[in-house]
């Protein structure tokens, strides 16, 4: 049996470059590091309305509270990023838009 399908097109018109291709993913990454360390400070930032909410918190159970959510979001970003690497990667684009609006 042969195949008679020709093989892809490579141009360089048509295909990035490995060093373009590199900078991309590196920015692609910071942006993620940067989102991921601003939420966890957004937690922070909410500390002083949190003991100063109905629940009356004691420091030792801030702590956990944002301890807590810490946490629980490093667990699910793990995953997360972990499904984001199986492919098709193109029928998950419409994945990214929800779950930035799931964060804010």
């Amino acid at each position: 049996m042969t195949s008679t399908a020709s093989p892809p097109d490579s141009s360089p018109t048509t295909a990035a470059t490995p060093a373009a291709r590199r900078r991309s993913v590196t920015a692609a990454m910071c942006a993620c590091v940067l989102v991921a360390q601003s939420l966890v400070a957004a937690m922070n930032l909410a500390i002083p309305k949190i003991a100063a909410s109905g629940l009356h918190p004691s420091p030792a159970q801030l702590l956990w509270i944002v301890d807590t959510y810490v946490l629980v979001f490093a667990g699910l970003l793990i995953p997360a990023g972990a499904l984001g690497d199986r492919p098709p990667r193109l029928k998950r684009r419409g994945g990214t838009p929800m779950a930035a609006r799931a964060c804010c």
